[in-house]
């Protein structure tokens, strides 16, 4: 019961005790066999074994408890490939536009100079987008919007 299980490891001190003396002791405690189900599922007769599981798996062997929205993935903010595409292209097409018009309306110097730092900014985003795409990502998902913005764009 409760009370024996509560009067058992009360000889445990969980408050100011380290966790190397309060192992040492629950271990004390299971080959007194006062306690049979401390490291039981590590050294049990059937010791348990982690394997990956999906989440839709989850989400149905926990009656829906466990799912993509409690573990705060829910695929609302996901950015897909194509969406990294469409940005690479935009970013390009804006240097590109923007250095060209630096060029022609712009003076000599200046332009010239402009023109060679709009073309490092599509560079500069392949390189952000190699070594921290969710950077990238989580750009995009901030300027595309929610779920609810787009349905309310297409009403």
């Amino acid at each position: 019961s409760n009370d024996e299980v509560a009067s058992i490891s009360s000889s445990v001190d969980f408050d100011a005790g380290d966790a190397v003396a309060q192992t040492k002791r629950l271990d004390e405690l299971v080959q007194s066999g006062d306690f049979t189900l401390w490291k039981s599922a590590v050294t049990g007769p059937n010791p348990l074994r982690t394997y990956p599981v999906s989440l839709d798996f989850l989400s149905s062997r926990t009656g829906g408890q466990i799912n993509g929205e409690s573990l705060g993935i829910s695929g609302e903010m996901d950015v897909s490939l194509d969406d990294f595409k469409d940005a690479t292209i935009g970013v390009t097409l804006a240097s590109t536009v923007l250095a060209i018009g630096s060029l022609i309306v712009l003076p000599e110097n200046i332009g010239a100079t402009l023109c060679y730092l709009f073309a490092l900014i599509p560079i500069v985003f392949i390189a952000v987008g190699s070594s921290a795409p969710g950077l990238i990502a989580a750009g995009i998902a901030t300027t595309r919007g929610t779920a609810d913005d787009q349905a309310n764009r297409e009403d």
